[in-house]
């Protein structure tokens, strides 16, 4: 009987760990690709993700997670930078271009400047009514540059009450497809911190950090403020859809 309980002990972790949990996805951005897939269905083993795709056999005995009404991202990433204020004419007129050609990524914390320019803007402070209309003719300019632009808030630089994800807002009204802006909080920030394959992206192998929101951000970028599945690490931590 001791025996029995010992082998018990050292193969119940084994078998812990071999539960599948299958996500059928109605929309899937898996944070690299240019388009949605349809229908799709991630398979998660443990805190990775094991196989991804629309044409995908779930295991019998797997937990199935019903999103088919929504659209499933990666894991959104906040790089929590600052904007670079400073510098003289000459440093103005060469930025984007040293940006692109050493290849440094930029995160313009859009949300919290504007929020703080233009209650300060308001009060007639007329340098912050000069950053209110520099800052996106300066994001138009680093877009068309083709800089790397990486997504961040700065949280904890304004009110917690705020929604971070109204940074995607600013990015797509100056200029950014929704795609794009999707994609400086997935695949660009995971370049930017090194971690390429890792996280933002929804892949065989990443970790299985995982969001979703009922409408489709492609079509309504305001999507992403309203998230109602979150896992992390293959943990659910919030279930609303």
């Amino acid at each position: 009987m001791i025996r029995l309980l010992h082998i018990l002990a050292f193969v119940t972790p084994f078998l812990l760990s071999a539960q599948v949990t299958a996500l059928k996805c109605g929309r899937l951005i898996d944070g690299r690709s240019d388009t949605p897939v349809l229908n799709a269905v991630v398979l998660i083993q443990g805190k990775r993700v094991l196989d991804v795709g629309s044409n995908l056999t779930i295991p019998p005995d797997a937990i199935v997670i019903d999103l088919s009404a929504a659209t499933v991202l990666p894991g959104l990433i906040d790089c929590h930078t600052h904007v670079l204020l400073q510098g003289d004419i000459t440093a103005e007129d060469y930025a984007e271009q040293i940006l692109k050609e050493h290849g440094v990524f930029w995160c313009p914390t859009i949300h919290v400047n504007m929020w703080v320019a233009e209650g300060r803007a308001a009060e007639g402070n007329v340098v912050f009514l000069s950053l209110k209309e520099r800052l996106p003719i300066t994001f138009a300019k680093a877009l068309k540059a083709g800089v790397k632009i990486a997504f961040g808030t700065d949280a904890g630089g304004f009110a917690w009450t705020e929604n971070q994800a109204r940074e995607f807002s600013y990015m797509v009204r100056w200029g950014m497809t929704p795609m794009q802006a999707i994609k400086s909080a997935t695949t660009v920030a995971a370049e930017l911190l090194e971690m390429s394959g890792s996280i933002g992206e929804i892949r065989p192998g990443a970790w299985a950090d995982i969001v979703a929101t009922k409408d489709d951000p492609l079509k309504d970028i305001t999507a992403l403020e309203r998230i109602g599945f979150v896992m992390k690490e293959g943990t659910i931590h919030k279930r609303e859809l």
